[in-house]
């Protein structure tokens, strides 16, 4: 199902091209990424389709109903139907068999919980992360580990979790490529875990005048302090 989901029109349709797709977990600005387009499966609808054929459904309709949750902004509706669209087109879903719903935020952080009432549990939901410090452990242990997580999804422990962990006082050199290879282990193509199926990260456009230099935040608010103003070049500019 991540491998039917194209990335880049999901990005342009929903969020106006603001923003990157991803194929692994890690985005840039946070230390420790890879390179977008090194790792990951992405988007890949004859792989998809390969896949499930494996699993031993000729379709997506032999699944039977797959039930969808999002959170209840327009936004969010948007984003799951355009998704539905992709899999009906690649997977040869049909729409009433992908039932969405929409629920409160607590509401959803409540029933993909490990311990939720499996009759209130979806087949499917989305959920977004952002970093409270740039660095990947935040994104690979504190989303990901089997135990150091919320682990919504409830994956067993294995030795990626031990890497992860291996990581956290290794010098940097050594983390760097552990977190490759934790990684290759969760989203390598074809043949990752894929424990979630990443999606995009957000952006947004900045527009600034010539005479001011700055280096845009990639987390947390602007540092004005660090902004500079070429005066010269900006009283040229105004008598122009």
């Amino acid at each position: 199902f991540g491998a039917a989901i194209n990335r880049e029109e999901l990005v342009e349709r929903v969020y106006e091209a603001q923003g990157t797709p991803m194929r692994h977990f890690t985005p840039p600005g946070v230390w420790g990424a890879l390179p977008i387009n090194e790792i990951g499966t992405g988007y890949d609808p004859s792989y998809a389709r390969i896949q499930l054929a494996n699993a031993g459904y000729i379709d997506c309709r032999q699944l039977g109903t797959i039930r969808y949750l999002t959170n209840s902004s327009d936004t969010a509706l948007f984003q799951a139907e355009t998704i539905r669209e992709m899999w009906m087109e690649e997977l040869n879903c049909e729409e009433e068999q992908i039932v969405i719903e929409q629920v409160q935020f607590g509401t959803l952080l409540a029933n993909t919980r490990q311990d939720a009432n499996p009759t209130l549990r979806p087949d499917v939901w989305d959920l977004g992360w952002a970093s409270y410090y740039p660095d990947a452990h935040n994104w690979l242990h504190d989303v990901l580990h089997c135990t150091g997580s919320d682990n919504r999804i409830n994956r067993s422990c294995g030795e990626v979790d031990q890497l992860i962990v291996r990581a956290e006082g290794a010098p940097p050199d050594q983390r760097l490529q552990i977190y490759r290879r934790v990684e290759n282990e969760f989203f390598g193509i074809n043949d990752g875990l894929e424990p979630i199926t990443p999606l995009f990260t957000r952006g947004s456009y900045v527009l600034r005048q010539t005479w001011v230099q700055i280096e845009p935040a990639v987390f947390g608010g602007e540092q004005f302090d660090a902004y500079f103003v070429d005066w010269e070049l900006k009283k040229i500019e105004q008598q122009q």
